[in-house]
């Protein structure tokens, strides 16, 4: 995945603008950025507020991340993309393309077929229960929807209707049924990745969190800088902003050649993002434990070539 950045010297803080220039579809992402010359942390020859000593520490936050919500959780290699049902006794099938699908899409894209082919709309509709996180089908009199045939079986996971049979070829009205499991719209690309929550990763962070979700005393070093939740609707762009900046401790050394960013699932699992995404990082010296006289010089602008 290539790369472009920025980085950019104000005083005692750095900031690093990353920009991937992801165009190649299903691509996990996880990137590098060279730095050339190498990001020094002890450069004091220019920037002498910036000289280290042993009582010096450097941190990290993420000032602001942006991402496309377009990870797609329908897929052709995931055999989740096709739905076949009976008007009567005729067949149909419908096929979705590789995409980022809602309820309301999968709606869409079955109204679409169904007006292409001059039959009546909304013979079938999905709908969320939201008090008990699972899906209704609303269907129409004669149609008839067999979720164990294995044409359906990765769109019945997908919908929560697994092992069911959707059967109104009695003619009822509106005929109800509510799907027997929660429905598996959150597992995202070829591989259904679960997102219940996205990480930031930075391979230079040295933080410690708990283990089993702060459940116990064993602490360990991650390299997670940053966790937000998907908060944008699909196939548009979330930007998120730390309004309290949250610095976390580096790894101690003198010079950063290179920088590991990678977007992942709460399970460290890679996403596959679709279109480009960005970070800007800032570094800065913390210096509460010493006190050192400030040579306050212009803020200087160093490009890093890549």
């Amino acid at each position: 995945m290539s790369v472009s950045n920025d980085v950019i010297i104000h005083g005692k803080n750095i900031e690093i603008h990353a920009l991937t220039n992801n165009t190649n579809g299903n691509t996990y992402a996880q990137y590098q950025l060279n730095f050339n010359p190498v990001l020094t942390l002890t450069n004091y020859q220019e920037h002498p507020e910036m000289r280290n000593s042993k009582d010096d520490e450097w941190e990290m936050c993420l000032i602001k991340a942006t991402f496309w919500n377009t990870m797609p959780n329908i897929t052709n290699n995931r055999n989740n993309n096709t739905l076949i049902f009976k008007i009567g006794v005729i067949n149909h099938l419908v096929m979705f393309g590789d995409g980022n699908y809602t309820l309301q899409t999968i709606n869409d894209e079955i109204n679409y077929y169904l007006s292409a082919n001059g039959l009546s709309l909304n013979l079938i509709t999905f709908i969320p229960n939201l008090s008990t996180s699972k899906t209704r089908a609303i269907l129409k009199p004669t149609l008839y929807i067999d979720f164990t045939n294995p044409t359906n079986t990765g769109i019945a996971q997908f919908l929560g209707f697994t092992g069911q049979i959707l059967d109104n070829s009695a003619g009822v009205n509106n005929l109800i049924y509510m799907s027997n499991l929660e429905p598996k719209m959150n597992y995202y690309g070829d591989d259904a990745v679960l997102v219940e929550q996205i990480q930031v990763r930075v391979d230079i962070v040295n933080h410690r969190v708990y283990a089993n979700k702060h459940n116990d005393n064993y602490a360990y070093p991650t390299d997670i800088l940053y966790e937000m939740g998907v908060n944008s609707i699909p196939s548009t762009l979330q930007v998120e902003r730390s309004n309290n900046f949250h610095y976390i401790k580096i790894k101690q050394q003198n010079g950063i050649p290179n920088l590991r960013i990678s977007f992942t699932n709460q399970d460290g699992v890679l996403l596959p993002l679709n279109k480009e995404a960005s970070v800007q990082l800032q570094l800065k010296r913390n210096m509460d434990m010493r006190v050192q006289k400030q040579v306050k010089p212009a803020s200087k602008s160093i490009v890093y070539d890549i």
